[in-house]
Formats: structure tokens, C-alpha cells, sequence
């Protein structure tokens, strides 16, 4: 080890690059594994873990939209009762809160649940207590348990806050507990499907259910979580609660299923494919170094032969050269693995504090030992890898025929010579396969942001509005409401057009039916199912919808019930017929709705999805439709200047209304369809970094590669001149030996990306894996890149001296 830090000290460039190249690859690795350990491989922070699953409904007629649905509250209460396999279970539902009193009024996101959610996770609270059932009573929970955060920002930690009172929704609720600050709720659709919970929840509120209110057909609305018994089978608790809810199914007149999913598979299993291939491509990038650094050893082992056949003929034993060579690579992987833990490190808290996507479990995730310990053993085998080829030749040397051959006239052999060309092959091909990676999920990237969305997106400004049962008990003070905060809107100066919908593309969705046909006598669950979503008169003006046949609903309207369908909707629910002049009701209820209009198809999920069908219905028809006037809405106003200067004047315009009402979630929608494909963009942008790391990895490696054989064959170069080799032979003759291992390489990287093209296919939008327009431009890339990493020492050996050469022979 001593021999191997002397050399080092005297070659200081050499070892600042090879430590700061294997630091970068090592870190990276590092700071991976720490993500894909702490998302993927550790066990959920919860109680018995294991034991834990996300409950949903199927229903196989309904399975190509749905296939999974969420719970209904009725078929829950059967499963409480009469599934034995069932130790416990809980109900939880996004929700949004209006906080007022002890500061500006603020709109909170959170949950309500049942009492038994946090007993089940074993959760908690750092003050106080969880709900118990006396609290989950109809009529008597109002209560609540806020998140760390909450305290914090809002109550400024009061450590007395267990038991006061805080007005949610201008209704006075008792803080019961205070979460732990490592508790977080999983975000988005991770607990469930359909259901959009917030990525920062921080009020929780019992449900207070009147359970003999809930009927048993329908209602597919909740999240479930059960928590089964020791010893007690997935699959059996599944046919329990299955055959807990078959007279629902037979009065739905359908099959009915309740399916079971581990609650960490539910939590992370999304995330599993993008982690794996990120993970994938980092290895290939440290490969490369590895595969890089490899090759330079091999030079400078090169250079030191004489040096070693010295000391062989001078009685030194084969290990005696042996171990200070891969000492020398031990020293600088181990030393680069070092500073590599501590890239890591900050990679890992810069990650963690202002990651742009929604990676599950993410707060969970640290360098912990196992990391530490992976970066040890990847560093010993990076120096193995590195270093074992050189000792093992420089163990290996014969005196006589080195010593014989040591004049720089001597040509390097054809065995060394293609050695470093192989790595070299396998550095295109590993870099071959990572650029096919990037391009692929490039085109992906801007084929999603450049898809038809069918609506506009430009002079958009939005902001959601929940309207408290204390203040807005009746619908039609929630229509009146509405009402007037659309005309205050439309006075705004600079506002050209405003509406409001139900749930905004992009968002959450609300509501799901069948489209129910006047006079349709099939099943229910055998109807055409859209999402439903309550609109203004003015919400297709304001978005920039089309209106494909019909017209649009207008104020005279309110009279009667109207409904507007979009093209997808009316081809599936009246194919080969003109929807406008149809009707459709609310089954089982009396009346109906006439179908006025046909919109163009909208993608709401997401940009990468399929339009769904769509219904849409008049706000001030919510009563026939969902039993009141929806509280909760999205206010979206199309300006004449940049909206997001407009944000101040909303906020005065719904004040002027009701000054204890907040705003929440201000944005234009041009930053919600940016924030919609923030995870495709860092997957695009961490691909692509990868990619141009091994693209520069190969070509220092062919560069690197070119002009040692240059300097080696300075001689013989000067011969092939001397005895009329014109200059463009010269140059010739060293592109080919240049490109002849790319060559190689980039036909086993294509094979390579074609075979494993499969695990992308999760991944890509709008593009195959064996696109070839990707894989020809990656091929151009690749031989540009080595023609000119091979360019320089081709012009430099074209330009030798013939007789320098010689007579420094």
C-alpha cells in the first residue's frame, strides 16, 4: 500500500482524475441504492407492516376503465362484521379544510377517516392521542389531529394545544393529537385508486358516519385499509369479503370482487420499473468508468514494463509485481469511494429537500450503513476491476523479451493493442445502450407535453374554492354564491372570460357514472361509465373547448336540466347517432337531462392517458345530480395579460364575497400541466445526464486509446511516410483502427438495447422501444463523437517527421 501511494503522489493529475471520475460513479450508485433501498426494499414504518393491505372493488363489466374501484362505506361495514381473516380495517378520503382564526383564513389539505386509521398503522401521536370511537359519532366529531407541520407553521408549536379548540370550516373542532414528524400520508393514488390525496395532509377529521344511511349499490367512493389476523391468508380474507357484499352484487345485478394488495406494493409498486432502470443505468455509467479507468491502467502498466522486467531479472518474485499494482487501484478505489459516500450523502439530502417529483416514501430515504457498506464493497471491486488486469500482465512479464524489445521502435503487440480496443467496444456498447435509454424516454417527454390536450392552456389562471357546511348549508347558497363570485370575477379588469368546474383537468376526478340512456334496461354496471363534472355556462369559452355539435349552456337554462356530452361519450352511449336531442337521468330518480351539445374529448387523468368519457352538468343542477350543490370548485379565468399577476385581484374578488373564505392552489394552468409531467421531465433529464456521461466516458476512452497507439507507432508511422504514405493515408489508417471497436461496440449496444427494450415499454408514450429514428440518431451521435475523438491523434500522426522519427530511434 505505501508503493501505491508513493506512485501516486508523484502522478497527481492521473490519480485527481481517476479519484474525482470514480467519486461521481461511486457516489452516484451510492445515493441510487439509498432511494431504491429506503422506497422499494425497506418495510413500511408502520406497526406489523406486513399485515397491512389496500382494500378495492372489481367488477369484471367494468374492468377495461375500472379496474380497480374504490370502497363503498356499506360493503365496508359488512366486512367489520362478518370477515373473520379481517383483525381490523379503516376508512380514509382526501379532503380540503378552511382554517380560520389565529391568522389569515388558510385552505389546509388533510383527510376525513375512521377512528381506527392511526390504531391500525400504529401511529403515534408526539402529543396527545389518536381518535377513539366516541369521537367517530354522527353529529359529534368534531375533532382533530393536525400534522407536524401544521403545529408548527400555524400554531407556532404550542405545546398546549391538545385540547383547545380551532375553528375548521368556521366550525370550532378540539385538537386531539399532533402527529409524530416522520408521519406522512402517501400522496396521490398510492393508497388507492381514483382518490387524489394531497402530498402534504395535514389535518385529519373523523368520518362520523350514520352507517344505516349508506346504501349498498353504488357509492364506489373510499379508500380502504385492513389489517388481517396472524396466520390469516390474503386469499382467504379476499373470499370472505367477497362473500360479504354478494347481495350487493346481485342487486347491482353483477359480479362484485374484493381485491387485496399488499399496502407496500399499493404505496411504492408504481415507482418500481422507473427506480430499477435508474438504478440500472447508473450501474452502466460506473461500468463505464470502471471499464475507462481499466484502459488507462493498462497504458500506464504499458509504460512501466521495463521497469518490471528490471526487477523480475533481477530475482523479484511474480507477486512482488503483482501487489503493488493492484495496491495502486485498491488505493484509488477506495479513495474515490470515500469521496464518493460523501457526494452521496449530499446528493441524498439535496434529493430528498427538493426532489420535483412525487417519489413515494422519499422523506424516509438516507445514507444509511447498508449504503456505506455497499460503497465499500463497490469501490473493492471497482479497484479489482480496474487494477487486476494490469498486475496480472505485469506479474506476468518475460526480462529477455521485454528488454529485447524496449526501444520505442518496437511496435506494441496485436494482443495488447486489442485488448484496450475491446474495452473500448464495450464502453459504445454500455454508452449505446443508455443513449437509446435517453432518447427513447426523450421522445416520450415531448410527445406527452406536445399531445392534444383539447383544451388551451395560455391566459389561464385557477384557484379552488371549498365552500363550509356552516356558512353554505344549502344549495342554494352555494349556487348563490357561485353566482355572484363569477361576477365579481368577470369584473376584474383584464379578465375576459370565467367559469368554474367541479374538478379541473389534470386534477383529482370527482365522479364517475354509468351514462344512463332514457329507456336503457341493462345492468348498471353494462352502461357506458363516464366522469361527470359540474360546470358554469362559460367553462368551454374560458377553456378553449371545442363545441363539435349543439350548443353550449346559457343562463336561460336554469329552468330546465341540460347536460353536455363530450365526442367520446356520444359515440359510445349513442353510436351511429347524433346525441344533441337525447336524454339521460339520474337512475333511479324521476326526470331527466336533454343532451344540448358535443364537445371535443379532453384528456383529464393525465396527458398520457386516453380522453375518458365525459359528462357535464350545470352546477345549479347538483341537486337532481349528486343531491346538492357541489360546495367544492375550481374558478378559472382567461385574461388579456401574464394571469399569474392576476392572483391578487381573484383574492380580492371572492373576499369582497366572504372574507373568512381562502384561495388555494393559485396557479395558472400552464404550471399544472407542467407540474402533471414534472416526474416524466426528471426521469428525461437524469437519463439524459447518464447518457452524456458515458457518451464523454467513451469518447476520453477513444481519444484516449488513439493517441497512445499514435505515440507507440511513431515509428512505424514515420517508415509508412518516409516511404510515400501520403497524409490522408496516415489519417485514414488511424480513423479505421479508431472505429473499428465503435463500430463493434455500437453493434452490440443496438442488440443490446433492442433485447432489453422490453423493460422500457412501461415507460414510453407515443414511441416504441425499437424506434428506429432513436437508434439511427444514437448511431450518428456515436460514430460523430468517435470520428472525433479520433480526429486529433489522426492529424498529429499525418503530420510526423519521417526522419525525427527515425533518428530518435
Amino acid at each position: 500500500m505505501r508503493s501505491g501511494f508513493r506512485i501516486l503522489f508523484r502522478e497527481k493529475a492521473f490519480c485527481a482524475f481517476a479519484i474525482a471520475t470514480l467519486a461521481l460513479g461511486i457516489g452516484s450508485v451510492t445515493a441510487i441504492f439509498s432511494v431504491v433501498n429506503g422506497v422499494l426494499l425497506q418495510p413500511l414504518p408502520y406497526e406489523e407492516a406486513a399485515t397491512l393491505y389496500g382494500v378495492s372493488e372489481a367488477m369484471p363489466k367494468l374492468a377495461a376503465a375500472y379496474p380497480r374501484l374504490p370502497v363503498n362505506a356499506a360493503h365496508f361495514r359488512s366486512w367489520q362484521q362478518e370477515c373473520p381473516s379481517c383483525e381490523s380495517a379503516a376508512l380514509i378520503n382526501p379532503a380540503s379544510f378552511n382554517l380560520t382564526g389565529n391568522g389569515e383564513p388558510e385552505m389546509v389539505e388533510g383527510a376525513t377517516c375512521t377512528w381506527q386509521l392511526f390504531p391500525i398503522l400504529g401511529v403515534q401521536a408526539r402529543l396527545g392521542r389518536a381518535f377513539d370511537e366516541s369521537q367517530d359519532r354522527p353529529g359529534a366529531n368534531k375533532f382533530a389531529i393536525l400534522a407536524d407541520s401544521l403545529w408548527r407553521r400555524r400554531f407556532g408549536a404550542d405545546a398546549q394545544i391538545v385540547g383547545k379548540p380551532i375553528e375548521i370550516d368556521g366550525e370550532p373542532h378540539v385538537v386531539v393529537g399532533v402527529l409524530p414528524p416522520d408521519f406522512h400520508l402517501p400522496s396521490g393514488d398510492k393508497l388507492g385508486p381514483l382518490n387524489q390525496f394531497s402530498k402534504h395532509a395535514e389535518v385529519f377529521q373523523p368520518m362520523g358516519f350514520d352507517w344505516a344511511k349508506f346504501g349498498r349499490v353504488g357509492s364506489f367512493n373510499y379508500t380502504g385499509i385492513v389489517r388481517l389476523r396472524p396466520g390469516a391468508s390474503a386469499a382467504r380474507a379476499e373470499g370472505e369479503m367477497t362473500a360479504a357484499v354478494a347481495d350487493a352484487a346481485r342487486d347491482m345485478k353483477t359480479e362484485l370482487y374484493v381485491r387485496l394488495t399488499p399496502l407496500r406494493e399499493q404505496i411504492v409498486g408504481g415507482s418500481r420499473q422507473a427506480l430499477t432502470v435508474l438504478f440500472a443505468a447508473v450501474g452502466a455509467v460506473l461500468l463505464i468508468v470502471c471499464v475507462n479507468l481499466g484502459n488507462l491502467m493498462l497504458v500506464r502498466g504499458n509504460q512501466r514494463v521495463r521497469g518490471a522486467a528490471i526487477r523480475r531479472a533481477l530475482g523479484a518474485a511474480a507477486r512482488d509485481l503483482y501487489w503493488p499494482v493492484l495496491a495502486e487501484s485498491l488505493v484509488i478505489a477506495f479513495t474515490g469511494g470515500a469521496l464518493g459516500v460523501a457526494l452521496a450523502w449530499a446528493g441524498v439530502q439535496a434529493l430528498v429537500t427538493t426532489a420535483p417529483v412525487d417519489i413515494p416514501r422519499l422523506d424516509e430515504v438516507h445514507l444509511d450503513w447498508l449504503a456505506v457498506a455497499l460503497a465499500f464493497v463497490v469501490s473493492a471491486l471497482c479497484g479489482i476491476v480496474c487494477g487486476e488486469w494490469p498486475a496480472l500482465r505485469a506479474s506476468r512479464v518475460e526480462p529477455a523479451d521485454i528488454l529485447r524489445s524496449a526501444s520505442r521502435g518496437a511496435t506494441e503487440s496485436r494482443a495488447r493493442q486489442r485488448a484496450r480496443e475491446w474495452l473500448v467496444g464495450v464502453e459504445v456498447a454500455l454508452s449505446t445502450v443508455l443513449l437509446v435509454m435517453a432518447a427513447l424516454l426523450g421522445i416520450s417527454f415531448f410527445r406527452v407535453i406536445g399531445v392534444e390536450r383539447g383544451y388551451l392552456v395560455d391566459h389561464l389562471l385557477t384557484a379552488d374554492v371549498t365552500l363550509p357546511n356552516s356558512g353554505y348549508a344549502h344549495s342554494d347558497q352555494r349556487a348563490l354564491f357561485h353566482q355572484r363570485a363569477l361576477e365579481q370575477i368577470e369584473a376584474i379588469p383584464g379578465v375576459r372570460a370565467a367559469a368554474l368546474i367541479s374538478s379541473l383537468p389534470l386534477k383529482a376526478q370527482s365522479w364517475g357514472d354509468s351514462i344512463n340512456k332514457i329507456g336503457d334496461t341493462r345492468a348498471r354496471a353494462e352502461r357506458p361509465i363516464a366522469n361527470f363534472r359540474f360546470i358554469s355556462e362559460h367553462y368551454f369559452e374560458t377553456m378553449g373547448i371545442a363545441l363539435l355539435r349543439g350548443r353550449l349552456p346559457t343562463a336561460t337554462d336554469r329552468s330546465r336540466k341540460v347536460a353536455i356530452v363530450s365526442e367520446s361519450a356520444a359515440r359510445k352511449a349513442w353510436p351511429g347517432e347524433d346525441a344533441v336531442g337525447k336524454f339521460i337521468q339520474n337512475d333511479p330518480k324521476p326526470g331527466s337531462a336533454e343532451v344540448i351539445g358535443v364537445v371535443a374529448d379532453v384528456r383529464t387523468e393525465s396527458l398520457e392517458k386516453d380522453p375518458p368519457l365525459m359528462v357535464y352538468v350545470p352546477y345549479w343542477d347538483g341537486v337532481y345530480w349528486q343531491g346538492g350543490v357541489w360546495g367544492n370548485a375550481t374558478y378559472v379565468m382567461r385574461t388579456s395579460q401574464d394571469p399569474a399577476a392576476m392572483a391578487g385581484a381573484l383574492r380580492v374578488a371572492i373576499r369582497s364575497i366572504d372574507r373568512a373564505l381562502p384561495l388555494a392552489n393559485v396557479l395558472t394552468m400552464r404550471d399544472i400541466v407542467s407540474e402533471s409531467v414534472q416526474t416524466r421531465r426528471f426521469q428525461t433529464l437524469l437519463a439524459g445526464a447518464f447518457a452524456a456521461a458515458a457518451l464523454l466516458l467513451a469518447c476520453l476512452g477513444i481519444y484516449g486509446v488513439i493517441s497512445y497507439s499514435v505515440a507507440r507507432r511513431t515509428n512505424e508511422i514515420g517508415i509508412r511516410i518516409a516511404l510515400g504514405a501520403r497524409t490522408s493515408q496516415v489519417s485514414l489508417l488511424v480513423l479505421r483502427q479508431g472505429v473499428r471497436p465503435v463500430l463493434g461496440g455500437l453493434l452490440a449496444g443496438v442488440i443490446g438495447a433492442l433485447a432489453g427494450g422490453g423493460v422500457l415499454r412501461g415507460l414510453l408514450f407515443g414511441t416504441e422501444s425499437r424506434d428506429p429514428a432513436a437508434i439511427s440518431a444514437v448511431a450518428a451521435l456515436l460514430l460523430a463523437v468517435a470520428i472525433a475523438a479520433c480526429w486529433a491523434p489522426a492529424r498529429r500522426a499525418s503530420r510526423i517527421d519521417p526522419m525525427t522519427a527515425l533518428r530518435d530511434e
